[in-house]
């Protein structure tokens, strides 16, 4: 038999709970709200809000202010779920909701919209949608957020406070023409952003998804899976040299699509995927394209493995990786690319264009990569290149071990194809006042280029058993 509580809220209507299974909810029009996105419901939000029941929001409400003095119109409660298919339509320039010390909270098939927001300028650091603080398993999943001026959603901390967020998971929200971030991660653990779309003008300099520890708390345990980004990308590093490092990040599965030129900025704005100050990093199984594909930084271990990768400039980068792994990566490398106008925004960084894999200062393994072009390692001590297919004019392997004085290191150079001919060597090694021991062996290049070029033979370094092939 079905059972019927009504409950009685303020003084407007009876909510029915069939069976005393069915969730209690308000909406904002039983607090006076007309729900056509032209007359203000920003009261009539607010109260219902305040309500502690589930708040189902149906139609178009229109907000400006409320009598919260923070940094978003509407704090979400503990124990809230926002859901039902309507739209809120902003004026304000604060953000939309915070949940602040709060926890099991869900924000489900609404969409925020923030067209109608007037700022100063194009970037606003509080403009935001959804803004997480401090707070524990938070869902935020099938929400469109549409043109704010900060970031979409926000995940952050305050000094002052204790507690950290943990366990939130951001799944199937969509993001769009964002004045920041789409999704900004400055602090917490365990946290899930996967199958979101988050889209961008082609002349923004920010991130699609950031994480970035800029407090005294750090990011820890974070999964980016399945995502679509259009002319914005994924970052990861920390504010400065004083704070603590992201950690166990994992990037798996994502589509980036990204300028092939430069569009101003520095630093990661102009890479897919950009990984800086991570204690422990995977990057695997994602589809990119960008100036510069993938980019490490600054990191303690690094894998990178399984992805496809479409470059104008660089397909993988690696600056100071203690512990790198680069393995089943397929690159494609524009040919005959124009540079001229990437020379005049950052002439500095347009060197050496013929690169596809390039590593600094980083030891580890290159295993089984396939792409045009070459592999160029500088100030690597311990490095293992094997069974990498290296087309193209310029395959070749450029190891220039002799930059940072007496370093004492090895090096393998094996099982790999070069196919550079004419004035270029396919297998380079340089190794100045260093002592590197080093084998080359069982690698296959063309008969028509420059052959093998090695410091030294014998005392451990070893130039055996390479084989010269046709041109194909």
């Amino acid at each position: 038999m079905l059972r019927y509580l009504f409950i009685v809220i303020s003084q407007v209507i009876a909510i029915p709970v069939v069976g005393f299974a069915a969730s209690i909810y308000v909406t904002p029009e039983m607090f006076g709200a007309i729900g056509d996105g032209r007359c203000d419901d920003s009261y009539a939000l607010y109260q219902a809000m305040q309500s502690p029941y589930d708040l189902i929001l149906r139609n178009d409400y229109l907000v400006s202010k409320t009598p919260l003095t923070k940094a978003a119109l509407y704090q979400v409660p503990s124990h809230k779920r926002i859901y039902g298919g309507g739209r809120i339509l902003t004026t304000s320039s604060k953000g939309l909701f915070i949940v602040h010390s709060s926890c099991d909270v869900t924000i489900e098939n609404i969409t925020l919209d923030f067209n109608n927001v007037i700022v100063e300028t194009q970037h606003s650091s509080s403009n935001h949608g959804v803004v997480i603080v401090n707070s524990s398993d938070i869902t935020i999943k099938n929400v469109k957020i549409i043109s704010p001026r900060g970031d979409g959603i926000y995940i952050g901390s305050y000094n002052n406070e204790e507690n950290h967020n943990h366990n939130v998971v951001i799944r199937d929200v969509q993001v769009c023409d964002f004045g920041r971030q789409g999704i900004a991660v400055i602090e917490g653990d365990d946290i899930v952003i996967e199958d979101c779309q988050l889209t961008n003008t082609e002349t923004c300099l920010y991130g699609g998804i950031d994480i970035e520890p800029n407090h005294a708390y750090e990011a820890v345990g974070i999964r980016v899976n399945n995502n679509t980004l259009i002319n914005s990308g994924i970052n990861t590093y920390r504010a400065h040299s004083q704070l603590r490092r992201n950690n166990k990040i994992v990037i798996k599965g994502n589509k980036i699509k990204k300028q092939l030129h430069l569009v101003g900025g520095v630093g990661s704005h102009y890479c897919g995927i950009a990984i800086q100050d991570a204690i422990s990093a995977v990057v695997t199984d994602n589809e990119v394209e960008g100036f510069i594909g993938i980019s490490a930084n600054n990191c303690d271990k690094c894998e990178i493995r399984r992805n496809q990768i479409h470059s104008s400039f660089r397909g993988i980068r690696a600056y100071t990786i203690k512990d790198l792994l680069l393995k089943d990566n397929i690159i494609e490398k524009e040919e005959e690319f124009d540079f001229s106008s990437d020379k005049e925004k950052n002439p500095e960084i347009i060197q050496e264009m013929r690169t596809t894999i390039e590593l600094v200062s980083s030891d580890g393994d290159v295993f089984n990569n396939f792409f045009n072009g070459r592999i160029w390692a500088r100030d690597c001590s311990k490095i293992k290149v094997e069974k990498n297919t290296c087309k193209g004019s310029n395959g070749a392997i450029l190891l220039n071990l002799n930059r940072k004085g007496s370093v004492v290191g090895n090096a393998i150079v094996k099982r790999n194809v070069c196919e550079s001919k004419g004035d270029y060597y396919p297998i380079m090694i340089l190794e100045g006042d260093n002592r590197i021991t080093f084998e080359i062996s069982k690698n296959r290049y063309l008969k028509t280029s420059k052959g093998i070029y090695s410091p030294k033979i014998g005392k451990g370094c070893y130039v055996k058993r390479n084989v010269m092939i046709e041109n194909n």
